[in-house]
């Protein structure tokens, strides 16, 4: 079976948080979630799960809509792709926009 793309502000790391960043009766929680909270200006969006045929133009025809983009790359063989926009708006736009859009023969999640 074929896994789904993965989008997220930040590269999902199934890791908990160290109880020392987080409170005695806050649950462990994904690294990217609580690095998400850190840092509000972070406005790169990591699409895994691409398939191979996926390229940066067509990554670009599909995020372009949702702004300004400043820094895009699929890296050759790796199955995902970056996609860096000028404001955290945009970023976050374009992460509800394309949850459960198809690129390529992906569904997005």
């Amino acid at each position: 079976a074929r896994n789904s793309p993965r989008f997220l502000l930040l590269q999902a790391m199934d890791i908990p948080v160290p109880s020392a960043h987080r409170g005695p009766d806050e649950p462990p929680r994904p690294v990217s979630e609580a690095l998400a909270s850190i840092d509000p200006q972070n406005t790169t969006l990591f699409i895994g799960g691409l398939d191979d045929n996926i390229d940066d133009n067509m990554l670009l025809h599909y995020f372009q809509p949702f702004g300004k983009i400043i820094y895009l790359r699929v890296p050759p063989g790796k199955k995902c792709g970056f996609v860096q926009f000028d404001n955290r708006k945009s970023a976050e736009n374009a992460l509800e926009g394309m949850a459960g859009a198809r690129v390529g023969h992906c569904t997005l999640r």
